[in-house]
Protein backbone atom coordinates (compact mmCIF):
# COMPACT_ATOMS: atom_id res chain seq x y z
CA UNK A 1 0.00 0.00 0.00
CA UNK A 2 0.93 3.35 -0.92
CA UNK A 3 2.33 5.77 1.81
CA UNK A 4 0.24 8.82 2.17
CA UNK A 5 2.21 12.09 3.01
CA UNK A 6 0.16 14.52 5.40
CA UNK A 7 1.15 17.94 6.05
CA UNK A 8 0.15 19.31 9.35
CA UNK A 9 -0.51 22.75 9.66
CA UNK A 10 -0.11 23.22 13.48
CA UNK A 11 -2.00 26.34 15.43
CA UNK A 12 -0.58 26.03 19.18
CA UNK A 13 2.53 23.82 20.12
CA UNK A 14 1.32 20.20 21.12
CA UNK A 15 -0.89 20.07 17.81
CA UNK A 16 1.34 18.18 15.57
CA UNK A 17 2.31 15.81 18.15
CA UNK A 18 -1.77 14.91 18.55
CA UNK A 19 -1.60 14.31 14.72
CA UNK A 20 1.25 12.08 14.69
CA UNK A 21 -0.30 9.59 17.71
CA UNK A 22 -3.27 9.73 15.70
CA UNK A 23 -1.48 8.64 12.44
CA UNK A 24 0.40 5.71 13.95
CA UNK A 25 -2.49 3.34 13.23
CA UNK A 26 -2.08 4.16 9.22
CA UNK A 27 0.86 4.00 6.81
CA UNK A 28 1.43 7.78 6.21
CA UNK A 29 4.45 9.86 7.36
CA UNK A 30 3.81 13.35 9.01
CA UNK A 31 5.13 16.47 8.22
CA UNK A 32 4.43 19.53 10.79
CA UNK A 33 4.47 23.23 10.33
CA UNK A 34 3.63 25.64 13.13
CA UNK A 35 1.42 28.53 10.96
CA UNK A 36 -1.77 30.20 10.89
CA UNK A 37 -3.57 32.17 8.74
CA UNK A 38 -0.95 33.80 5.73
CA UNK A 39 1.59 32.17 7.02
CA UNK A 40 -0.04 28.71 6.71
CA UNK A 41 -1.20 29.46 3.42
CA UNK A 42 2.02 30.21 1.94
CA UNK A 43 3.69 27.02 3.45
CA UNK A 44 0.79 25.48 1.86
CA UNK A 45 1.25 26.83 -1.29
CA UNK A 46 5.23 25.51 -1.26
CA UNK A 47 4.50 22.16 -0.15
CA UNK A 48 1.91 21.66 -3.56
CA UNK A 49 5.03 23.52 -5.84
CA UNK A 50 7.21 21.29 -4.43
CA UNK A 51 4.58 18.17 -4.44
CA UNK A 52 5.73 17.47 -0.94
CA UNK A 53 2.30 16.40 0.42
CA UNK A 54 -0.55 14.55 -0.33
CA UNK A 55 -3.14 16.11 1.93
CA UNK A 56 -3.08 18.89 4.55
CA UNK A 57 -4.75 18.66 7.68
CA UNK A 58 -5.63 22.56 9.69
CA UNK A 59 -8.30 23.74 11.45
CA UNK A 60 -10.25 27.22 12.12
CA UNK A 61 -10.18 29.88 9.84
CA UNK A 62 -6.70 29.01 8.67
CA UNK A 63 -8.15 25.44 6.84
CA UNK A 64 -10.64 27.70 5.40
CA UNK A 65 -8.20 30.26 4.06
CA UNK A 66 -5.64 26.93 2.54
CA UNK A 67 -9.00 25.15 0.88
CA UNK A 68 -9.23 28.02 -0.82
CA UNK A 69 -5.53 29.28 -1.78
CA UNK A 70 -4.52 25.97 -3.07
CA UNK A 71 -5.98 22.61 -5.24
CA UNK A 72 -4.52 20.04 -2.60
CA UNK A 73 -6.94 18.46 -0.33
CA UNK A 74 -8.03 19.90 2.77
CA UNK A 75 -8.92 17.72 6.05
CA UNK A 76 -10.67 20.46 8.41
CA UNK A 77 -9.80 19.16 12.03
CA UNK A 78 -13.45 20.13 13.45
CA UNK A 79 -13.71 22.07 16.70
CA UNK A 80 -16.69 20.33 18.91
CA UNK A 81 -18.69 21.54 21.24
CA UNK A 82 -17.31 18.78 23.40
CA UNK A 83 -13.65 20.94 22.80
CA UNK A 84 -14.51 24.15 24.20
CA UNK A 85 -16.28 22.53 27.30
CA UNK A 86 -13.44 20.43 27.98
CA UNK A 87 -11.16 23.31 27.44
CA UNK A 88 -13.06 25.63 29.67
CA UNK A 89 -13.37 22.74 32.53
CA UNK A 90 -10.20 22.14 32.58
CA UNK A 91 -9.32 26.08 33.31
CA UNK A 92 -12.50 26.78 35.22
CA UNK A 93 -10.58 27.73 38.09
CA UNK A 94 -8.97 30.73 36.61
CA UNK A 95 -11.96 32.25 35.06
CA UNK A 96 -12.30 35.41 36.14
CA UNK A 97 -15.61 37.50 35.68
CA UNK A 98 -17.93 37.56 32.65
CA UNK A 99 -16.54 35.43 29.89
CA UNK A 100 -16.34 36.31 25.95
CA UNK A 101 -16.35 33.60 23.55
CA UNK A 102 -14.58 35.01 20.54
CA UNK A 103 -14.53 32.94 17.24
CA UNK A 104 -13.98 34.01 13.34
CA UNK A 105 -17.90 34.62 11.81
CA UNK A 106 -17.61 31.79 9.54
CA UNK A 107 -17.72 29.00 12.55
CA UNK A 108 -19.67 30.66 15.99
CA UNK A 109 -23.13 29.38 14.56
CA UNK A 110 -21.53 25.68 15.00
CA UNK A 111 -21.59 26.57 18.82
CA UNK A 112 -24.56 25.95 21.56
CA UNK A 113 -23.00 28.59 24.12
CA UNK A 114 -26.16 28.79 25.67
CA UNK A 115 -26.06 24.74 26.50
CA UNK A 116 -22.49 25.34 27.62
CA UNK A 117 -23.00 28.13 29.53
CA UNK A 118 -25.91 26.13 31.60
CA UNK A 119 -23.40 23.02 31.91
CA UNK A 120 -20.71 24.82 32.98
CA UNK A 121 -22.50 27.09 35.32
CA UNK A 122 -21.06 30.70 33.80
CA UNK A 123 -22.36 32.83 31.16
CA UNK A 124 -20.76 33.16 27.88
CA UNK A 125 -21.09 36.38 25.65
CA UNK A 126 -20.43 36.07 21.90
CA UNK A 127 -18.33 38.26 19.74
CA UNK A 128 -17.16 37.45 16.29
CA UNK A 129 -14.61 38.73 14.02
CA UNK A 130 -13.67 38.77 10.05
CA UNK A 131 -10.19 39.44 9.98
CA UNK A 132 -7.19 40.75 12.32
CA UNK A 133 -7.77 44.15 12.27
CA UNK A 134 -11.57 43.15 13.37
CA UNK A 135 -10.37 41.06 16.00
CA UNK A 136 -8.51 43.85 17.85
CA UNK A 137 -11.36 45.97 18.02
CA UNK A 138 -13.84 42.99 19.50
CA UNK A 139 -11.22 42.37 21.76
CA UNK A 140 -11.51 45.70 23.20
CA UNK A 141 -15.09 46.09 23.19
CA UNK A 142 -14.98 42.98 25.04
CA UNK A 143 -12.94 44.38 28.16
CA UNK A 144 -14.67 47.77 27.67
CA UNK A 145 -17.92 45.60 28.05
CA UNK A 146 -16.31 44.20 31.40
CA UNK A 147 -15.30 40.62 30.27
CA UNK A 148 -12.35 39.49 32.34
CA UNK A 149 -12.09 35.80 30.63
CA UNK A 150 -11.49 35.27 26.81
CA UNK A 151 -12.46 32.20 25.14
CA UNK A 152 -11.12 31.56 21.51
CA UNK A 153 -10.10 28.80 18.98
CA UNK A 154 -8.06 30.89 17.09
CA UNK A 155 -4.63 31.15 18.32
CA UNK A 156 -3.61 34.29 17.17
CA UNK A 157 -5.63 36.20 19.95
CA UNK A 158 -3.11 34.76 22.58
CA UNK A 159 -0.89 37.48 22.82
CA UNK A 160 -3.78 40.23 21.87
CA UNK A 161 -5.85 39.13 25.05
CA UNK A 162 -2.70 38.75 27.26
CA UNK A 163 -1.68 42.27 26.32
CA UNK A 164 -4.88 43.09 27.51
CA UNK A 165 -4.56 42.32 30.40
CA UNK A 166 -7.60 39.53 29.97
CA UNK A 167 -7.24 35.58 31.23
CA UNK A 168 -7.26 34.04 27.90
CA UNK A 169 -8.48 30.24 27.30
CA UNK A 170 -7.44 28.76 24.03
CA UNK A 171 -9.52 25.86 22.45
CA UNK A 172 -7.49 22.86 22.00
CA UNK A 173 -8.74 20.11 19.65
CA UNK A 174 -9.52 16.79 21.03
CA UNK A 175 -7.42 13.43 20.50
CA UNK A 176 -10.78 11.71 18.91
CA UNK A 177 -11.35 14.81 16.78
CA UNK A 178 -8.02 14.76 15.51
CA UNK A 179 -8.18 11.01 14.37
CA UNK A 180 -11.13 11.52 12.38
CA UNK A 181 -9.27 14.58 10.56
CA UNK A 182 -6.66 12.30 10.08
CA UNK A 183 -9.07 9.28 8.62
CA UNK A 184 -10.68 11.90 6.48
CA UNK A 185 -7.35 12.98 5.37
CA UNK A 186 -7.17 9.43 3.86
CA UNK A 187 -10.39 9.11 2.77
CA UNK A 188 -9.56 12.84 0.48
CA UNK A 189 -6.65 11.03 -0.70
CA UNK A 190 -8.19 8.15 -1.57
CA UNK A 191 -10.94 9.78 -3.29
CA UNK A 192 -8.71 12.10 -5.42
CA UNK A 193 -6.53 8.73 -6.46
CA UNK A 194 -9.71 6.88 -8.36
CA UNK A 195 -10.99 10.45 -9.54
CA UNK A 196 -7.58 10.58 -10.81
CA UNK A 197 -7.25 7.83 -12.20
CA UNK A 198 -10.94 7.81 -13.80
CA UNK A 199 -9.90 11.12 -15.30
CA UNK A 200 -6.51 9.44 -17.32
CA UNK A 201 -8.92 6.51 -17.96
CA UNK A 202 -11.33 9.34 -19.96
CA UNK A 203 -8.39 11.13 -21.22
CA UNK A 204 -6.87 8.16 -22.53
CA UNK A 205 -10.36 7.16 -24.42
CA UNK A 206 -10.85 10.77 -25.37
CA UNK A 207 -7.14 11.22 -26.88
CA UNK A 208 -7.75 8.06 -28.92
CA UNK A 209 -11.29 9.54 -30.67
CA UNK A 210 -11.05 10.40 -34.56
CA UNK A 211 -12.87 12.80 -33.98
CA UNK A 212 -11.75 16.14 -32.32
CA UNK A 213 -13.39 17.17 -28.55
CA UNK A 214 -12.88 20.58 -27.10
CA UNK A 215 -14.28 21.13 -23.85
CA UNK A 216 -15.45 24.61 -22.00
CA UNK A 217 -15.88 24.54 -18.07
CA UNK A 218 -18.25 27.03 -16.53
CA UNK A 219 -15.60 29.92 -16.61
CA UNK A 220 -15.35 29.67 -20.00
CA UNK A 221 -12.00 28.18 -20.29
CA UNK A 222 -10.72 25.81 -22.25
CA UNK A 223 -9.73 22.68 -19.93
CA UNK A 224 -10.00 19.89 -22.34
CA UNK A 225 -8.30 19.90 -26.22
CA UNK A 226 -7.88 16.32 -27.73
CA UNK A 227 -5.10 14.94 -30.29
CA UNK A 228 -7.83 14.47 -33.09
CA UNK A 229 -8.45 18.37 -32.12
CA UNK A 230 -4.63 19.24 -32.27
CA UNK A 231 -4.65 17.61 -35.86
CA UNK A 232 -7.96 19.34 -37.16
CA UNK A 233 -7.30 23.02 -35.70
CA UNK A 234 -3.25 22.60 -36.45
CA UNK A 235 -2.85 23.72 -33.02
CA UNK A 236 -1.11 21.96 -29.79
CA UNK A 237 -3.12 21.41 -26.65
CA UNK A 238 -0.79 23.74 -25.02
CA UNK A 239 -1.17 26.82 -26.84
CA UNK A 240 -5.21 27.05 -25.75
CA UNK A 241 -5.31 24.67 -22.22
CA UNK A 242 -6.25 26.52 -19.55
CA UNK A 243 -7.05 29.97 -21.27
CA UNK A 244 -10.46 31.92 -21.50
CA UNK A 245 -12.22 31.63 -25.03
CA UNK A 246 -11.33 35.73 -25.16
CA UNK A 247 -7.85 34.75 -24.98
CA UNK A 248 -8.20 31.26 -26.90
CA UNK A 249 -9.86 33.44 -30.11
CA UNK A 250 -7.84 36.59 -29.55
CA UNK A 251 -4.82 34.61 -30.40
CA UNK A 252 -6.62 32.13 -32.62
CA UNK A 253 -9.19 33.91 -34.68
CA UNK A 254 -10.58 31.26 -36.91
CA UNK A 255 -11.24 29.00 -33.87
CA UNK A 256 -14.76 31.28 -33.64
CA UNK A 257 -16.25 28.87 -36.49
CA UNK A 258 -16.26 25.90 -34.02
CA UNK A 259 -17.68 28.01 -31.24
CA UNK A 260 -20.28 30.02 -32.65
CA UNK A 261 -22.67 31.56 -30.11
CA UNK A 262 -21.95 28.77 -27.94
CA UNK A 263 -25.55 27.38 -28.30
CA UNK A 264 -26.65 23.54 -28.98
CA UNK A 265 -26.01 22.43 -32.52
CA UNK A 266 -25.99 18.84 -34.39
CA UNK A 267 -24.12 18.76 -37.32
CA UNK A 268 -23.23 22.22 -38.81
CA UNK A 269 -20.80 22.19 -41.48
CA UNK A 270 -17.79 24.81 -41.11
CA UNK A 271 -14.91 25.39 -42.92
CA UNK A 272 -11.80 25.89 -40.81
CA UNK A 273 -8.25 26.84 -42.57
CA UNK A 274 -9.48 25.40 -46.00
CA UNK A 275 -11.10 22.51 -44.43
CA UNK A 276 -14.39 21.47 -44.41
CA UNK A 277 -15.84 19.87 -40.88
CA UNK A 278 -19.10 18.80 -39.52
CA UNK A 279 -19.10 20.30 -35.75
CA UNK A 280 -21.67 19.56 -32.91
CA UNK A 281 -22.19 21.92 -29.97
CA UNK A 282 -23.50 19.91 -26.35
CA UNK A 283 -24.24 22.82 -23.56
CA UNK A 284 -24.16 21.24 -19.91
CA UNK A 285 -25.98 22.94 -17.05
CA UNK A 286 -23.72 22.45 -14.33
CA UNK A 287 -26.09 24.18 -11.16
CA UNK A 288 -26.78 27.49 -12.69
CA UNK A 289 -23.63 27.52 -14.82
CA UNK A 290 -22.93 26.05 -18.17
CA UNK A 291 -20.49 24.28 -19.24
CA UNK A 292 -19.67 23.48 -23.58
CA UNK A 293 -18.50 20.24 -25.10
CA UNK A 294 -17.49 20.23 -29.50
CA UNK A 295 -16.86 17.57 -31.26
CA UNK A 296 -15.36 17.89 -34.59
CA UNK A 297 -15.32 15.46 -37.39
CA UNK A 298 -13.69 16.16 -40.89
CA UNK A 299 -15.66 16.05 -43.64
CA UNK A 300 -13.81 14.12 -45.48
CA UNK A 301 -13.11 10.76 -43.63
CA UNK A 302 -16.85 11.04 -43.17
CA UNK A 303 -17.34 10.46 -46.80
CA UNK A 304 -14.56 8.25 -46.89
CA UNK A 305 -16.30 5.89 -43.98
CA UNK A 306 -19.72 6.24 -45.98
CA UNK A 307 -17.19 4.97 -49.49
CA UNK A 308 -16.17 1.99 -47.46
CA UNK A 309 -19.41 1.29 -46.18
CA UNK A 310 -21.33 1.21 -49.20
CA UNK A 311 -18.19 -0.99 -50.57
CA UNK A 312 -18.65 -3.39 -47.93
CA UNK A 313 -22.35 -3.16 -48.36
CA UNK A 314 -21.75 -4.02 -52.07
CA UNK A 315 -19.29 -6.75 -51.20
CA UNK A 316 -22.33 -8.78 -49.88
CA UNK A 317 -24.26 -9.26 -52.49
CA UNK A 318 -25.23 -5.24 -53.95
CA UNK A 319 -23.53 -5.86 -57.33
CA UNK A 320 -25.07 -6.63 -60.54
CA UNK A 321 -24.32 -10.05 -61.70
CA UNK A 322 -25.06 -10.23 -65.15
CA UNK A 323 -23.60 -8.18 -68.43
CA UNK A 324 -24.27 -7.76 -72.53
CA UNK A 325 -22.31 -10.90 -72.75
CA UNK A 326 -25.24 -12.63 -70.93
CA UNK A 327 -27.79 -12.17 -73.34
CA UNK A 328 -28.01 -14.16 -76.07
CA UNK A 329 -29.97 -13.52 -79.51
CA UNK A 330 -29.47 -12.79 -82.71
CA UNK A 331 -32.67 -11.89 -83.78
CA UNK A 332 -32.39 -8.21 -85.24
CA UNK A 333 -34.83 -7.14 -82.37
CA UNK A 334 -32.66 -8.27 -79.57
CA UNK A 335 -29.36 -6.57 -81.44
CA UNK A 336 -30.94 -3.41 -81.88
CA UNK A 337 -32.02 -3.40 -77.78
CA UNK A 338 -28.98 -4.54 -76.76
CA UNK A 339 -27.56 -2.16 -78.94
CA UNK A 340 -29.53 0.88 -77.44
CA UNK A 341 -28.95 -0.28 -74.30
CA UNK A 342 -25.44 -0.14 -74.67
CA UNK A 343 -25.51 3.69 -75.30
CA UNK A 344 -27.76 4.24 -73.12
CA UNK A 345 -25.34 2.85 -70.09
CA UNK A 346 -22.82 5.88 -70.89
CA UNK A 347 -25.58 7.85 -69.18
CA UNK A 348 -26.37 8.36 -66.08
CA UNK A 349 -29.92 9.34 -67.38
CA UNK A 350 -32.94 7.63 -65.94
CA UNK A 351 -33.99 4.00 -67.58
CA UNK A 352 -37.38 2.89 -68.51
CA UNK A 353 -37.62 -1.16 -69.81
CA UNK A 354 -40.46 -2.39 -71.10
CA UNK A 355 -41.67 -5.43 -72.29
CA UNK A 356 -43.76 -8.82 -71.06
CA UNK A 357 -42.90 -11.00 -68.16
CA UNK A 358 -40.12 -13.29 -68.90
CA UNK A 359 -38.13 -11.46 -71.79
CA UNK A 360 -35.54 -10.39 -69.69
CA UNK A 361 -35.92 -7.09 -68.40
CA UNK A 362 -33.89 -7.58 -65.44
CA UNK A 363 -30.66 -9.08 -67.07
CA UNK A 364 -30.62 -5.00 -69.29
CA UNK A 365 -31.00 -3.72 -65.71
CA UNK A 366 -27.60 -5.91 -65.06
CA UNK A 367 -25.81 -5.23 -67.91
CA UNK A 368 -26.75 -1.46 -68.27
CA UNK A 369 -25.26 -0.88 -64.69
CA UNK A 370 -22.03 -3.10 -65.75
CA UNK A 371 -21.23 -1.31 -68.43
CA UNK A 372 -22.04 2.12 -67.32
CA UNK A 373 -19.38 4.84 -65.13
CA UNK A 374 -21.40 3.33 -62.16
CA UNK A 375 -20.10 -0.26 -62.43
CA UNK A 376 -18.09 0.10 -59.59
CA UNK A 377 -20.63 0.93 -57.26
CA UNK A 378 -23.53 -1.30 -55.97
CA UNK A 379 -26.62 -2.74 -57.70
CA UNK A 380 -29.62 -2.66 -55.22
CA UNK A 381 -33.31 -4.52 -57.43
CA UNK A 382 -36.73 -4.43 -55.37
CA UNK A 383 -40.33 -5.88 -57.09
CA UNK A 384 -42.19 -3.27 -56.46
CA UNK A 385 -45.19 -5.64 -57.15
CA UNK A 386 -44.12 -7.66 -54.18
CA UNK A 387 -44.79 -5.53 -51.19
CA UNK A 388 -47.44 -3.92 -49.80
CA UNK A 389 -47.57 0.18 -49.96
CA UNK A 390 -46.16 0.91 -46.07
CA UNK A 391 -43.24 -1.93 -46.41
CA UNK A 392 -42.72 -1.25 -49.75
CA UNK A 393 -42.03 2.78 -48.45
CA UNK A 394 -40.10 1.80 -45.34
CA UNK A 395 -37.90 -0.55 -47.80
CA UNK A 396 -37.13 2.01 -50.14
CA UNK A 397 -37.08 5.19 -48.15
CA UNK A 398 -35.69 3.58 -44.67
CA UNK A 399 -37.24 4.39 -41.36
CA UNK A 400 -36.33 6.20 -37.86
CA UNK A 401 -36.31 4.25 -34.52
CA UNK A 402 -39.94 3.60 -33.65
CA UNK A 403 -41.38 5.06 -36.87
CA UNK A 404 -43.87 2.00 -36.91
CA UNK A 405 -44.96 -0.90 -34.35
CA UNK A 406 -42.54 -3.59 -34.83
CA UNK A 407 -40.16 -0.91 -36.51
CA UNK A 408 -35.79 -1.88 -36.06
CA UNK A 409 -33.74 -0.71 -32.89
CA UNK A 410 -31.98 2.33 -33.96
CA UNK A 411 -33.80 2.53 -37.38
CA UNK A 412 -32.87 1.03 -41.02
CA UNK A 413 -31.62 2.99 -43.71
CA UNK A 414 -33.49 2.39 -47.25
CA UNK A 415 -32.62 1.09 -50.69
CA UNK A 416 -31.96 4.40 -52.08
CA UNK A 417 -29.36 5.22 -49.27
CA UNK A 418 -27.90 1.48 -50.28
CA UNK A 419 -27.55 1.84 -53.42
CA UNK A 420 -25.69 5.33 -53.36
CA UNK A 421 -22.70 5.96 -55.63
CA UNK A 422 -24.67 2.88 -57.35
CA UNK A 423 -27.63 2.10 -59.51
CA UNK A 424 -31.43 1.50 -58.13
CA UNK A 425 -33.68 -0.88 -60.17
CA UNK A 426 -36.94 -0.52 -59.37
CA UNK A 427 -38.90 -3.70 -61.43
CA UNK A 428 -42.53 -3.72 -61.85
CA UNK A 429 -43.00 0.09 -61.17
CA UNK A 430 -46.62 0.06 -63.32
CA UNK A 431 -48.28 -1.29 -59.98
CA UNK A 432 -46.34 1.30 -57.41
CA UNK A 433 -49.62 3.54 -55.66
CA UNK A 434 -50.32 7.56 -56.60
CA UNK A 435 -48.55 8.18 -52.78
CA UNK A 436 -45.28 6.39 -53.50
CA UNK A 437 -45.29 7.47 -57.24
CA UNK A 438 -44.92 10.85 -55.47
CA UNK A 439 -42.34 10.29 -53.29
CA UNK A 440 -40.41 8.51 -55.77
CA UNK A 441 -40.73 11.71 -58.07
CA UNK A 442 -39.19 13.76 -55.21
CA UNK A 443 -36.53 11.57 -54.99
CA UNK A 444 -35.42 11.10 -58.39
CA UNK A 445 -35.34 15.10 -59.07
CA UNK A 446 -34.08 16.26 -55.36
CA UNK A 447 -31.98 13.40 -55.10
CA UNK A 448 -32.38 12.96 -51.65
CA UNK A 449 -34.69 10.92 -49.10
CA UNK A 450 -35.93 10.91 -46.60
CA UNK A 451 -36.50 8.03 -43.43
CA UNK A 452 -40.15 7.21 -42.28
CA UNK A 453 -41.09 8.87 -39.32
CA UNK A 454 -37.91 10.94 -40.02
CA UNK A 455 -37.07 14.89 -40.17
CA UNK A 456 -34.31 15.28 -41.98
CA UNK A 457 -33.44 14.94 -45.58
CA UNK A 458 -30.65 12.46 -46.37
CA UNK A 459 -28.28 13.15 -50.05
CA UNK A 460 -28.34 10.56 -52.39
CA UNK A 461 -26.44 10.20 -55.73
CA UNK A 462 -28.50 7.17 -57.18
CA UNK A 463 -29.21 6.23 -60.71
CA UNK A 464 -32.64 4.45 -61.43
CA UNK A 465 -33.80 1.69 -64.04
CA UNK A 466 -37.18 1.30 -63.95
CA UNK A 467 -39.20 -1.59 -65.64
CA UNK A 468 -42.85 -2.79 -66.28
CA UNK A 469 -44.78 -5.04 -68.10
CA UNK A 470 -47.79 -2.76 -68.52
CA UNK A 471 -48.24 0.05 -70.86
CA UNK A 472 -47.18 3.05 -68.99
CA UNK A 473 -48.73 5.68 -71.69
CA UNK A 474 -52.44 3.94 -71.12
CA UNK A 475 -52.08 3.89 -67.57
CA UNK A 476 -51.00 7.39 -67.84
CA UNK A 477 -54.25 8.30 -69.85
CA UNK A 478 -56.15 6.59 -67.01
CA UNK A 479 -54.69 8.86 -64.42
CA UNK A 480 -53.30 5.47 -62.67
CA UNK A 481 -49.94 6.89 -63.46
CA UNK A 482 -48.55 9.88 -63.11
CA UNK A 483 -47.09 11.75 -66.47
CA UNK A 484 -44.69 13.91 -64.67
CA UNK A 485 -43.02 10.36 -63.47
CA UNK A 486 -43.45 8.62 -66.46
CA UNK A 487 -41.27 11.76 -68.39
Amino acid sequence: MKTTRLGVLSPYPGFGELVEAAARAFPVTVRVEEAILAAAVARARQWEKDRAVDVIIARGPTARMVESAVKLPVSVVEITNFDILKSLYDRREGCRGPVAFIEHRSQVKKYDLSLLGDVLGMKLHPYTYTDDGDLDRQLDLAIAQGMRTIVATGSCFLNKAAGRGAHAIYVQSSPESVLDAVKTALRLVKTRQEATLLMEKLSFILNNLQDGVLALDESNTLFFFNREAEKLTGLKARQVLGKTLDRVLAAHAPLAVLFGDGGEVNGELVRLKGVDLMVSRIPIRVGDRYRLVINVQSVQRIRHMEENTRLKLWAQGLAARYSFADIVGESAPIRTAVAQARRYAQTCSTVLITGESGTGKELFAHSIHNAGARRDGPFVAINCAALPENLLESELFGYEEGAFTGARRGGKPGLFELAHGGTIFLDEIGGVSQYLQARLLRTIQEKEVMHVGGDRVIPVDVRVIAATNRDLENEVAKGAFRLDLYY
